[in-house]
């Protein structure tokens, strides 16, 4: 009795790696394909030019929901005082990870008005979470320690250039620039 309660266990957990086993080939398939899409379709172009407390930067925009879930994946660098702003239609709780992005990043969380209500250190390739805990209209990632560096802190202002919103048209099924 003692051999089959054994033997069962050991089927399990056999059948318990060969499908963790499938799991992960097929995420790191959809990682690769993510990657090639993304190299392909080169989502983010628009870059604007902003100050954060009066330190200029140039910030590629993520505006739409493919460019926010790209972010700044697959980057292994940033030119000196480069970043990404994404860009929500409206104030809310905001969340972002690390998955697929290889450099360290710290984030700052801005409202409507471009006041930087919170900057979070983010680390590379992990599944972290990291969540405002304000509403924001504005999220900047730029490397780590950058903030620090420039110092940039909670309640520095972020005057940013105009842009253009872009509007989903149906008849395209896209996001276009107004």
């Amino acid at each position: 009795m003692t051999r089959v309660i054994v033997l069962f266990l050991l089927m399990a957990v056999c059948m318990s790696c060969a499908a963790q086993n499938a799991y992960d080939k097929d995420e790191k398939a959809f990682d690769k394909q993510f990657a090639l899409d993304q190299k392909k379709e080169n989502f983010v172009t628009d870059i604007t030019h902003a100050t954060l407390d009066g330190v200029p930067v140039v910030l590629e925009i993520a505006d739409d929901p493919k460019e926010r879930q790209a972010g700044l994946s697959f980057r292994k660098s940033l030119p000196k005082d480069h970043g990404m702003i994404f860009i929500f239609d409206h104030d809310d709780y905001l969340a972002f990870w690390m998955k697929d992005t290889y450099i360290d990043l710290d984030i700052a969380f801005v409202d409507a008005e471009g006041k930087i209500r919170e900057i979070y250190r983010m680390q590379r390739l992990t599944y972290t979470v990291t969540h405002s805990k304000e509403k924001a209209r504005y999220a900047i990632e730029m490397p780590a320690g950058w903030f620090a560096k420039h110092h940039v802190l909670r309640g520095s202002i972020m005057e940013l250039e105009a842009i253009k919103p872009r509007l989903y048209d149906e008849t395209v099924d896209a996001y276009v620039k107004r």
